[in-house]
């Protein structure tokens, strides 16, 4: 998301993995952005 990650290996999500949260918040009528 843009953001800088402080810890050590720790890493921004995929590409993946927010299309799957945003699809399951969809499915619960929650607009999402990112």
């Amino acid at each position: 998301m843009g953001e800088e990650y402080k810890l050590d290996g720790v890493h921004p999500p995929k590409k993946e993995t927010m299309e799957r949260v945003k699809g399951i918040l969809e499915q619960y009528g929650h607009k999402v952005m990112y």
